[in-house]
């Protein structure tokens, strides 16, 4: 508990212990771990003793249940509130589930992962960190051990009681990183419906980025329930374990993990819907990716640029009626020398209709001769491929050991840097003294801190980041904790201006506030931040009621990713002077979360995959591509809610120039392309709609620039059948050579070092309130 308020009116400076290269605590997104703050609650200063011997269930419980929140009148006095739980190393024994109820916009985190452990003590069948009705929280750099009991969770994400969103939080937006799970756990994290847990509940959004479980005797990780939605895995590490990830019935993405020895899968997926696995190594598991739901619903699974070895059976055991995508991927050869097989598939499409069944592979290496079976009863169509090679060669010429680098990145170090502290209350202009001064030649380089503490802070003028600044701000939560809001004087301006070129990052803040219906406001302004090889990283967006998540305008060469956010959609990109010309490499790319009521134009690119969208067509047609550039969408679903329903179009497609791919996706209702309005290419691949699309003035004429293959609808009785090809067999491998080479070894990008003049920023959990604009870009 926070023992010392701040009363200071001028920064304070504070030195955090510990120093590691900088070369090494930039590896990775966020690069460094800095703390404890003065505004944190320290476990061991509130009867916790950390020494392994005593129950420190008490003391800790105590901690978590003053946590502040306003809503609910909980620890709400300044001068005693607090949104950080800080333990220091130690192994803490815990004799009872630790709850954290009814909470938002908190973080939990350890010093060290590898020497701050929850040691459970309990009797079997327990959850060591139980969170219930709660959001928008971080847990972090902690280690969970089940000290050889039965059936232990290690996290459990739920909304087990109080099922209502006006007494409780909805559980999403959360992250769990750096986090160890250990000592044979049952699960290392469990979302969703599990046990008593409301049937269904919300569970969603969740990143789980850089943690390693061993030998957990369910799954790594376990979701289950419709509304478990959009788990996004990061770097990840499952040894030993049954399943790494187990999906039932919701959806998980799973990017640049390691897995070694799984004894039923590394993924395992029973009835969950669109899903993907995305620069994986795997060696020595039973089986890579099994899916095991039989089911006539036409899931959409893609696996690109993953690594696999020495499984003990196929590498892809598939069950289901949707079709596989298979790009970029390595398939060694198979441990049990009688099954040199790396696809098997069990299709359920002579029971849910009379087609076929198809395979859409691209660039995939294989060492066997044979890659693919497909069961006798059906007809096996798998004719859709481009450029797969190999077909029992042993060397696939790929470096494995600069590919597993590039997955085993380590924990974040604890890094000595100045701290300035934000005093309690302050206004924008103590808050630009504070960022002048860290962004004076005396730090520029050491990466100072400017730490704002939970609490509110009233802003009139545009806070400048002065070019050249490589200075951290941190908050304490970028939900209702560390809070900046908005004064009539700021109306039309922004909040943030970084003046490039720049290495700042801004973390765990809010800006502005959720209230009101005049978005008079607007985020962040970056200016000049396009610099040859110039990069921008916005990861775990939140803008419920902003208008606009980002404009990207005129950038010819920065690259922009948006990784893992949510109600965060109306993204407006406007290609340069030199897009127009062909001499342009800046790009936008997005990796989960929510997008729709894009805008691209001057032919701009814009890439997008593992999304969402559910919204009201009330609205307007939330996927409306007109003008011209590159668009594509991979993995996605394109939802209405569920009064919307019926044959009016999703997505429309006219006035269009410029490249369009669509695929792997679930389309509501329908989609419309007008082929004779449009002068680029259009690629629509395996897809899943309510009614048959509505394509016009497509036929021999326009047979080299579209195509639409593996699309699948339902007919008046809700049964699905497969829409009537329009597909010349030469010109649509052409095609797909072409429009997949937008997507083809396009995986996420690191937040690494770059030389001085370059913008190098990066932007992680921030709430943006009722704002016009979140992020603007400058040349």
């Amino acid at each position: 508990m926070k023992t010392n308020p701040i009363f200071r009116l001028i920064a304070l400076v504070t030195m955090i212990c510990c120093s590691l290269p900088d070369a090494v605590a930039r590896q990775i997104p966020g690069g460094e771990f800095n703390g404890p703050f003065d505004s944190w609650s320290d476990v061991t200063k509130s009867g916790a003793t950390g020494n392994g011997r005593t129950d420190d269930t008490k003391a800790i419980q105590n901690v978590l249940d003053n946590l502040t929140d306003e809503r609910f009148g909980i620890n709400a006095n300044a001068h005693t509130s607090y949104s950080v739980v800080y333990f220091p190393k130690g192994t803490y024994r815990i004799t009872k589930p630790l709850k954290l109820t009814k909470k938002a916009g908190i973080i939990i985190t350890g010093e060290d992962p590898e020497a701050t452990i929850l040691l459970f003590d309990g009797t079997d069948g327990g959850t060591i960190l139980y969170a219930d009705g709660s959001s928008y929280f971080r847990i972090s750099r902690l280690q969970f051990r089940s000290n050889n009991k039965r059936n232990i969770h290690g996290i459990g994400i739920h909304w087990a009681s109080d099922y209502n969103s006006s007494t409780a939080y909805a559980p999403q937006g959360m992250e769990i990183s750096e986090c160890i799970f250990n000592d044979g756990l049952a699960r290392g994290i469990a979302g969703g419906s599990f046990g008593k847990v409301q049937k269904d509940a919300t569970c969603s959004e969740v990143s789980v980025r850089n943690c390693h479980f061993y030998n957990c005797s369910v799954a790594g990780i376990g979701i289950q329930g419709y509304n478990a939605l959009n788990y996004w895995i990061w770097n990840c590490r499952f040894t030993g374990c049954n399943k790494g990830v187990d999906i039932k019935y919701g959806n998980a993405y799973v990017y640049r993990s390691w897995f070694k020895g799984s004894l039923k899968a590394d993924v395992y997926n029973s009835h969950g819907y669109y899903s993907s696995i995305r620069g994986c190594y795997s060696d020595s598991s039973a089986c890579f990716y099994m899916d095991d739901s039989f089911s006539c619903n036409p899931f959409k699974r893609v696996l690109e640029g993953n690594v696999v070895k020495n499984t003990l059976y196929a590498s892809v055991e598939y069950s289901d009626f949707g079709y596989l995508t298979l790009v970029n991927n390595y398939f060694h050869r198979i441990r049990n020398k009688d099954i040199q097989i790396a696809v098997n598939v069990v299709s359920r499409n002579g029971i849910c209709n009379k087609d076929g069944y198809k395979i859409f592979s691209i660039g995939n290496f294989f060492d066997m001769p044979q890659p693919y079976r497909i069961n006798k009863v059906q007809s096996a169509s798998y004719d859709y491929t481009v450029g797969d090679y190999g077909f029992g060669k042993q060397s696939s010429g790929l470096d494995e050991k600069k590919f597993q680098a590039e997955i085993l990145l380590p924990f974040n170090p604890r890094v000595k840097r100045q701290v300035f502290e934000v005093p309690a209350n302050a206004t924008d202009v103590q808050i630009q003294a504070i960022i002048n001064e860290a962004s004076g030649n005396r730090w520029k380089g050491k990466r100072p801190v400017v730490h704002i503490p939970a609490g509110k802070y009233n802003i009139s003028n545009t806070i400048i980041i002065p070019a050249g600044s490589d200075v951290q701000i941190v908050g304490d939560g970028f939900f209702r904790a560390s809070v900046l809001r908005g004064t009539p004087a700021l109306r039309d301006n922004y909040f943030f201006k970084v003046k490039g070129p720049s290495a700042a990052s801004i973390t765990e803040i809010q800006i502005g506030w959720e209230t009101g219906k005049d978005e008079i406001y607007n985020g962040i302004l970056l200016e000049n931040a396009d610099q040859k090889d110039a990069h921008i990283f916005i990861d775990q967006m939140r803008a419920p009621t902003a208008k606009n998540s980002l404009h990207v305008n005129k950038l010819m060469n920065a690259y922009v990713q948006k990784t893992n956010s949510y109600y965060a959609y109306r993204d407006l990109v406007t290609g340069s002077a030199a897009h127009l010309n062909g001499k342009a490499t800046s790009s936008v790319h997005l990796f989960g979360g929510q997008f729709g009521f894009f805008n691209v134009s001057n032919k701009a690119s814009y890439f997008v995959k593992d999304t969402w969208y559910e919204g009201s067509l009330k609205e307007g047609v939330p996927f409306q591509a007109s003008g011209n550039g590159n668009i594509v969408i991979d993995c996605a679903r394109l939802g209405v809610l569920h009064n919307d329903r019926g044959t009016n179009p999703i997505l429309k497609l006219k006035d269009f120039s410029g490249n369009f791919l669509l695929m792997n996706a679930y389309v509501d209702n329908t989609l419309s392309v007008d082929m004779k309005k449009i002068t680029g290419n259009v690629l629509l691949m395996n897809l899943y709609m309510n009614f048959a699309p509505d394509i016009q003035n497509a036929g021999p004429t326009t047979s080299k620039r579209f195509s639409m293959i593996g699309v699948v609808a339902q007919d008046k009785d809700g049964k699905s059948y497969a829409v009537k090809e329009v597909a010349n067999a030469a010109a649509t491998r052409a095609l797909m050579q072409k429009m997949t080479n937008y997507t083809k070894d396009w995986l996420p990008r690191y937040y690494t070092t770059k030389p001085a003049g370059v913008t190098n920023l990066y932007f992680s959990r921030i709430t943006f309130g009722n704002l016009r604009t979140a992020y603007s870009m400058q040349p």
